[in-house]
C-alpha cells in the first residue's frame, strides 16, 4: 500500500512527514501496509482511496459512494475517518444513496434529480420535501 500512496504524491520531493502522517492518521489500515492493495477488503480499499487524495493536500475531496459495498463495521470507521477530516478543515463533497450516512456525515444535504437541484436543507429538511418524496418514492395514489 505504500506503493499506492507514493503513486498519488505530488511531483516533485516526497513529503515523508506528510506520509508518516497518513501512515499515522488511519489507524484501521496500519496493519495492512505490507500487503497489495489488492489483497484489502472494500472497505479498507475505500480508506485508502483517502489517503491516496491526502497525499495531494486537497481542499475538497468527492466521494461517490463511499458505503457501496462495504461492510457496516468499515462504513463506521470510514464515517468516523470523514468527521475527523472535516474537523480539520478538509471539505467532502459526498454522493451516497445510504440515507444513514448521509444523515451523519452530510449538513447541508443537496438533493438532485434528473441534473437539477431538487432542494438543499438539513437531512430533516430534505426528508420531509416533497418534491423529493415524489422524485424518488413516486407520486402517491
Amino acid at each position: 500500500m505504500r506503493e499506492n500512496l507514493l503513486l498519488a504524491a505530488r511531483s516533485g520531493p516526497l513529503d515523508e512527514a506528510r506520509l508518516d502522517w497518513i501512515f499515522r492518521y488511519f489507524e484501521a489500515l496500519k496493519k495492512f501496509w505490507h500487503l497489495p492493495a489488492g489483497n484489502l477488503s472494500g472497505g479498507q480499499k475505500k480508506l485508502l482511496e483517502i489517503s491516496r487524495a491526502l497525499m495531494q493536500e486537497p481542499e475538497i475531496i468527492l466521494l461517490d459512494e463511499p458505503a457501496a459495498g462495504v461492510s457496516p463495521v468499515m462504513i463506521q470507521v470510514l464515517g468516523e475517518t470523514i468527521l475527523r477530516l472535516r474537523a480539520q478543515g478538509i471539505t467532502f463533497a459526498i454522493i451516497e444513496h445510504d440515507m444513514d450516512v448521509i444523515a451523519r456525515l452530510c449538513d447541508p444535504i443537496y438533493v438532485l434529480a434528473e441534473g437539477r437541484t431538487l432542494t438543499r436543507g438539513t437531512f430533516r429538511e430534505v426528508a420531509s420535501n416533497q418534491e423529493v418524496m415524489h422524485a424518488y418514492l413516486g407520486k402517491v395514489a
